[in-house]
């Protein structure tokens, strides 16, 4: 799980995820998240909404081809160890908005991925 230094994921969260990539077999996991701005809460369109699958149900780059190229982060999701190490996944050295091509290559070469309809991370907005 990546996690930028000005944000938060919730107690418990790494416990929830562990548990749930465990039982799904998932390559990745994609979760909720809240953005919080003035000390409010600002919801974010949830997974299930965004990616219109429920949790529990397995789907592959071929079933979100539409949505590839939309919510670029990598802190929105928890990648399994083996998945990372076997398809060589690293980010480029020197590149600006280098999650974006970790992103794609991660959806393209997951043939798991799964969701988990909570807010687990909190995207702290100083704007």
């Amino acid at each position: 799980i990546f996690i930028d230094s000005d944000d938060k994921i919730k107690n418990g969260a790494f416990d929830k995820l562990t548990e749930y990539m465990n039982k799904t077999k998932a390559d990745f996991c994609i979760f909720d998240y809240n953005i919080l701005k003035n000390d409010k809460y600002i919801h974010s369109k949830s997974c299930k909404e965004f990616y219109q699958k429920k949790q529990n149900e397995i789907f592959s780059y071929k079933d979100i081809c539409d949505k590839v190229f939309f919510r670029f982060s990598v802190w929105q999701k928890i990648f399994r160890v083996s998945f990372l190490k076997e398809n060589e996944m690293c980010f480029p050295i020197g590149k600006l908005y280098e999650d974006v091509i970790f992103h794609v290559k991660s959806i393209v070469k997951a043939s798991r991925i799964s969701i988990y309809n909570e807010n687990f991370y909190i995207l702290l907005c100083f704007l």
